[in-house]
């Protein structure tokens, strides 16, 4: 709700008390994410996908998520990987 109420602030503060409480959280997980990647700050957003793949192998989100980064990096093996175990994670 902050986040589209354009409160950039109380909605990072929100996701961050959300992905403590569930680090795989696929709701704050991936607005998070975006937040990072919209500041360029790619390491955090490689440990926010980190985090919720060590809290959960299933975090279909994180997989496809690093797979798409990892791409856009010419990381293509390392995204080929990330993208078939968002697939498995089905």
């Amino acid at each position: 709700v902050y986040l589209a109420q354009g409160n950039v602030a109380l909605a990072e503060r929100c996701f961050t008390k959300a992905l403590a409480l569930n680090p795989a959280s696929a709701v704050a997980g991936p607005h998070m994410a975006d937040l990072y990647l919209q500041r360029g700050q790619m390491v955090l957003a490689h440990g926010l996908y980190d985090s919720a793949i060590n809290h959960s192998a299933t975090a279909k989100w994180a997989w496809r998520r690093r797979g798409h980064v990892q791409w856009q990096a010419g990381q293509l093996s390392d995204a080929q990987a990330s993208m078939q175990n968002a697939i498995r994670s089905d």
